[in-house]
């Protein structure tokens, strides 16, 4: 596989995982109050299963792929913007673990507040943001344009 196939799974996998994460924490906000979207509650669990996790690691496999053959880890560490880039995937990692956790729990029957749900919704649109405007000030600094 080349760098470009690569860096196109990584944007679908980056899609599926962000715009997943958003989707499911602001629908299950907004069923936690509701005593009858019992059904939004247990296919929580199957979106987050089958979206969230495979554009996850869709993500994690071509983003370490391309550092496996775009220079290595010490060409990757010596760019600024990659340590910004790093930190988010960092805090989108904890968010989905926090989001499959309480998305779990609340699958199974038990209640959950919202505030958490709502917090994660906005971890994920900071790291959208975030992960977009760094690599592409990044990657642009990195050819000299």
């Amino acid at each position: 596989m080349n760098m470009s196939v690569s860096i196109a799974f990584h944007i679908i996998g980056f899609v599926l995982w962000v715009g997943g994460t958003m989707f499911l924490s602001r629908a299950l906000a907004v069923a936690v109050g509701d005593v009858g979207a019992g059904e939004v509650k247990r296919w929580g669990w199957r979106a987050f299963c089958g979206y969230l996790l495979p554009g996850a690691l869709l993500t994690v496999i071509t983003g370490l792929y391309q550092i496996a053959i775009g220079g290595g880890v010490a060409f990757y560490f010596a760019q600024g913007w990659f340590h910004g880039k790093l930190t988010l995937v960092l805090l989108m990692l904890g968010a989905t673990v926090m989001l499959g956790i309480k998305t779990k729990v609340l699958s199974e029957g038990t209640q959950v507040g919202r505030g958490t749900f709502m917090a994660i919704h906005g971890i994920a649109a900071l790291v959208l943001v975030g992960a977009i405007i760094l690599t592409i000030t990044g990657r642009v600094g990195m050819l000299g344009r």
